[in-house]
């Protein structure tokens, strides 16, 4: 299994599965508080056949098919909770009590052994749709570098709990790793023969060996800007 499937634990989403993805645990939970239903009372207001189960699996992040999520659509904008579902952005036409959280983006990482991490400056912090794991510490970074593989070059990267020094529960995981001479990479950990730290690539690119880690964060999520 490559690196980063183990993150995905499913194939790379696609756009039009990522904004239904992010709109429709918002829109359900919004619709919930609107008729003061639970799940099941939700579904049955749904109607077109749709069960308290997918509303669940829908609300922890499943993608809906697409008549289903056209119906959950149609209903919020009988509503009154969406005024324009012309465009394919529903989030756009969301009232901003439901827009998505949102967390700063604090630089740019290395996949390649060579890349070095380019803070951005405080006042110049942008921001990105948090995932919907996401805490009051999650941090996203933008890679640089091609040795997770060309796909994800320019991809964001989410992490929250780091880890100083690496604990066990890291090795063998895809993280976030800060170095001594100030690099900071997007690697797999492992041990390596002398009971020091081998950070490993998705590509060909040979391993770093020996390095000293001052700090891992496990990777919660990859998703392409």
């Amino acid at each position: 299994m490559r690196l980063c499937e183990r993150v995905f634990e499913r194939p790379p989403p696609t756009p039009h599965t990522l904004w239904m993805a992010e709109d429709i645990p918002r829109i359900l939970r919004a619709l919930m508080d609107r008729f003061d239903v639970n799940q099941a009372e939700l579904a049955h207001r749904l109607g077109h056949g749709i069960t308290q189960p997918q509303i669940s699996r829908w609300l922890r992040g499943a993608v809906p098919e697409l008549s289903n999520y056209d119906r959950v659509v149609d209903v919020a904008h009988e509503a009154g909770l969406i005024g324009d579902v012309r465009s394919e952005d529903v989030s756009a036409a969301l009232p901003s009590a439901l827009l998505p959280r949102m967390v700063k983006l604090k630089g740019y990482v290395g996949a390649g052994s060579s890349a070095h991490f380019y803070d951005v400056a405080d006042e110049d912090h942008q921001e990105v749709a948090a995932p919907m794991n996401a805490n009051d510490n999650t941090i996203a970074v933008e890679i640089r570098g091609r040795s997770l593989g060309p796909l994800f070059t320019n991809w964001l990267v989410f992490y929250d709990d780091v880890r100083r020094p690496v604990t066990n529960d890291l090795i063998g995981q895809l993280c976030v790793v800060g170095l001594a001479d100030g690099r900071i990479l997007v690697k797999e950990i492992r041990r390596n023969a002398k009971g020091g730290f081998r950070l490993m690539s998705n590509t060909s690119e040979p391993p770093i060996d020996n390095v000293t880690i001052e700090w891992a964060a496990k990777v919660t999520e990859l998703r392409p800007r």
